[in-house]
């Protein structure tokens, strides 16, 4: 079931909204704005602390994000992280099928809702405890920034996330590095 209430005081924190958002937003009354008909690749770098299975790490992690934009605010693609673990390189990857302005839950992992305003979308997703901000902005001429902090949970402890490699890390810090983006 997904968590309106969560994503709500979320998005009202994340967006500076004044009185929430409403329990759903439809497409067709949020729209795809300039992002109708785009694609957009982009990398955010992190350097990350936390502990998984009693065991701390301080590793770097990549962030993938691939999206296709229709005109009709479908959004498709992919998420992908990929780290050094103890044993070598870990990865995982996650299809993307929303709808800009519509909740979703996200299997066994929590929940997200995709917004646009002007020339900025947002990607908003909570984990079992805490959640990120995504934010491409257009720029122009194909090009685009993307930041995505996570962020914490106020009043609910360390943030907790599914890991790469299986079940549940504590993430005690995710510092972004550096990013890159390009929209076509």
């Amino acid at each position: 079931m997904i968590n309106l209430w969560a994503l709500r005081l979320l998005a009202t924190a994340a967006l500076g909204l004044v009185g929430g958002l409403p329990a759903v937003l439809p497409a067709n009354a949020q729209g795809a704005g300039p992002f109708a008909g785009k694609s957009i690749s982009a990398v955010v770098n992190y350097q990350v602390k936390g502990r998984r299975g009693g065991i701390d790490f301080d590793a770097p992690m990549k962030f993938d994000l691939n999206l296709s934009v229709s005109g009709d605010g479908a959004v498709t693609g992919n998420a992908a992280r990929s780290s050094e673990g103890r044993r070598g390189p870990i990865a995982t990857s996650r299809g993307i099928s929303a709808t800009i302005g519509k909740p979703r839950e996200i299997a066994g992992s929590g929940n997200s809702v995709i917004v646009v305003s002007g020339n900025t979308m947002t990607i908003l997703r909570t984990f079992e405890v805490g959640g990120a901000k995504i934010t491409i902005n257009l720029q122009g001429g194909g090009r685009c920034s993307i930041t995505a902090p996570v962020v914490r949970e106020v009043g609910a402890g360390t943030t907790k996330r599914d890991h790469i490699a299986g079940g549940t890390a504590e993430i005690f810090s995710a510092r972004q590095v550096s990013s890159s983006c390009s929209v076509r």
